[in-house]
């Protein structure tokens, strides 16, 4: 029988940091990146310093932070020990470590999650890591890719300013490093070309660019790359996975910006696409992309790599199935049946009960072909779980609410509060997870006026229709008016399937459905119903709600045709369209999608929306995007469009973010500028 897995800590924020040169390096004081751990459970992590007497406070110097290693010694403990600090010099970079400067220019280096700062770590102890340094006298900026074999210095793999295939580097992402110390990474060169590379006995190898495109898709469409994820995975046989950006779906209702997808490269051989938009998943419905849902805050998922050369990663899929986990094995790279389902109508159990909600990582995969995953549950009394399953499907767990090892106490704590809501009556109304209780998710509520906080509605409850059946998650963010009626959208268990809609609850605690998938749609054909409903509604000061949805119905000429709309259900359940794909907007090009709507406290409401068409601009990610009002009637008024002029120069060159709009129909929204002939922003 295997051992018990143990569970223990590697180290945490205000412990001591060990002795560099004979000197304290003070306590930890944050996380940069994510940790890394080798097949022997070695950990590699970068973490800021305080409190240092080797790397004293220095206005004029790199801050105090270094780059550790915790050697696994006995099953449930590590030796901790530095590897490389700041400041140290680097003489071909000519000048000294410093962990804080994104080496990325498109990166906020005040991001502690920053993907860059993540190192990679092989079985022998070897790590490889990407810094940039920092001239303290001239302020002259470099980066590189390094490699610290077990015991050693740092060296440099390739440097910025390194010649490669008629440019030169300019920034990198992080590395990945296998047993035999070749290291994958993404490199950005001169000539504005992205690729991923592999370092092998001193050379330097493309491996994929993106400029590249792919067989993927039906009627022989191929997919363009523009540009990859940052974190990748390398195998002992070299093998390299990566996830390549900027890929489409032409059967169904595209993403302007393209998603991620999956690409492997066997050591020695082409790559091969194996995960993209539209790809059929054998039954549950098609991949949609890469990228995490607001529980994994939208990051990519990076793909991983079992000992066999298979490839682990994780997709949405359409038609209601949710979110998977994948395999696909060598030479021909079909897709195994999923080896976890997130959320939809086939959710998983999990081995604590309820389902497995929504995946909030990636997979990681071990020597023996098991796998890890940080996942939301619902149906259960945890709301977070670390599964790891292995690869005869046995799950173990490590739960939100459970008690953190170590003598110092404490519980494994999930996400906190969301962002509150508040009305002119003082009302305050907000989302919070629950550890160990009744139910592990709710909507709460507050006022000065009665200050004890109070349910409105929590994971468990049930809903007035048939069979009364029960919410298992709330997804997304709820909206308040000023009577206190609250709108939320609900993850609600049929028995059958799991479906997501929108429900609202008034001040006294009466609960109304406002839409589910499968209700009528009033359009033309009459018997067209949604297939989808997104998680954010809107709740105005009549009581009515906005929502955004999709659905489908069946042309004669088109075959099916996939739309979605803006919609409006008043308080006795009259549903209306507000606006809907196809529809011409005021630019008087047509809607081609939308995202979801906003309003704070007047009856009109503002969205987003590409406007145009795919035969006119062939790349759904070239659509300008526009911002709009519409009221309850309909009539839809243009706020700003992309490539608008704005005088003096100026033009808006793209639209983001969720806009603000008052009970006066003032409207506040984020924009980026350009100016002059070349487009500067």
């Amino acid at each position: 029988n295997p051992a018990p897995p143990a569970t223990f800590e590697v180290t945490s924020l205000g412990k001591p940091a060990g002795k560099w040169k004979g000197q304290s390096l003070g306590s930890f004081k944050q996380f940069l990146g994510r940790p890394s751990v080798s097949a022997n459970g070695d950990v590699a992590f970068v973490a800021l310093l305080t409190n240092s007497d080797a790397l004293p406070a220095d206005v004029s110097a790199p801050p105090p932070a270094g780059l550790f290693l915790c050697e696994r010694r006995q099953p449930a403990s590590c030796d901790l020990q530095p590897i490389v600090v700041s400041r140290q010099t680097i003489g071909e970079l000519g000048g000294q470590l410093d962990f804080t400067i994104a080496v990325n220019p498109l990166e906020e280096s005040s991001s502690p999650d920053l993907a860059e700062r993540t190192p990679g770590i092989n079985a022998a102890g070897d790590v490889a890591f990407t810094a940039a340094t920092i001239d303290p006298d001239s302020g002259d900026l470099h980066s590189a890719v390094f490699l610290v074999s077990h015991g050693g210095l740092p060296t440099v793999v390739v440097r910025d300013g390194t010649a490669f295939g008629g440019s030169r580097f300019t920034d990198f992402g992080p590395p990945s490093l296998n047993a035999s110390d070749l290291i994958a990474f993404r490199g950005s060169l001169e000539d504005a070309s992205t690729a991923v590379f592999l370092f092998e006995d001193g050379a330097l190898t493309r491996l994929v660019t993106d400029t590249d495109v792919f067989p993927g898709g039906p009627d022989d469409v191929f997919q363009a790359i523009d540009g990859f994820g940052d974190l990748m995975a390398i195998d002992d046989h070299g093998d390299v996975a990566c996830s390549p950006a900027g890929l489409f779906d032409t059967r169904g209702i595209a993403s302007t910006d393209g998603e991620f997808g999956t690409i492997v490269i066997p050591h020695g051989g082409d790559a091969v696409l194996v995960g993209y938009p539209g790809r059929d998943s054998g039954g549950y419905g098609r991949l949609v992309g890469g990228s995490l849902g607001p529980e994994g805050g939208s990051k990519v998922a990076p793909p991983g790599l079992t000992a066999d050369g298979s490839v682990l990663f994780f997709s949405d899929l359409t038609g209601g199935y949710g979110q998977a986990i994948f395999r696909a094995s060598p030479p021909a790279y079909d897709l195994s049946l999923p080896l976890v389902l997130f959320g939809g109508s086939k959710a998983d159990p999990s081995p604590v009960g309820g389902f497995y909600s929504a995946a909030v990582s990636g997979p990681a995969t071990d020597a023996s072909g098991g796998i890890a995953f940080y996942t939301r549950l619902v149906g259960t009394g945890a709301t977070e779980a670390l599964i790891y399953r292995s690869s005869t499907g046995l799950g173990t767990e490590v739960v939100v609410g459970d008690p953190s090892p170590g003598k110092r106490g404490g519980y494994f704590a999930g996400p906190p509060f969301g962002s509150p809501l508040l009305n002119d009556g003082d009302v305050i109304v907000f989302k919070s997870f629950v550890a160990k209780g009744a139910s592990a998710l709710g909507i709460f509520r507050w006022s000065p006026a009665n200050p004890r906080v109070s349910t409105v509605v929590a994971t468990g409850d049930t809903v007035p229709l048939d069979g009364d059946p029960p919410i298992v998650d709330l997804p997304g963010d709820p909206s308040l008016n000023a009577a206190g009626d609250v709108a939320f959208a609900a993850v609600v268990d049929f028995g059958t399937s799991k479906r997501r809609g929108i429900f609202a609850i008034d001040a006294a605690g009466t609960i109304r459905k406002v839409a589910l998938p499968g209700d009528l749609v009033p359009i033309t054909p009459a018997d067209t119903s949604f297939s989808t409903i997104a998680a954010n509604p809107v709740m105005l000061p009549d009581g009515s709600v906005v929502f955004r949805g999709s659905y489908s119905y069946d042309d004669f000429l088109f075959g099916t045709v996939r739309e979605e709309g803006i919609f409006r259900a008043d308080p006795g359940g009259t549903l209306t369209v507000l606006a809907r794909s196809g529809q011409a907007s005021p630019t008087g090009a047509p809607f081609f999608r939308f995202r979801d709507p906003a309003a704070n406290g007047g009856m009109q409401v503002a969205f987003r929306a590409p406007v145009g068409t795919l035969d006119e601009f062939g790349d759904p990610s070239l659509i300008p995007i526009g911002l709009f009002l519409v009221d309850p009637s309909a009539v839809v008024t243009a706020i700003a469009v992309q490539d608008q002029t704005l005088g003096d120069g100026l033009k808006v060159a793209g639209l983001s973010g969720k806009p603000a709009v008052d009970a006066a129909s003032d409207v506040a929204f984020l924009a980026r500028i350009a100016r002059g002939a070349g487009d500067l922003t």
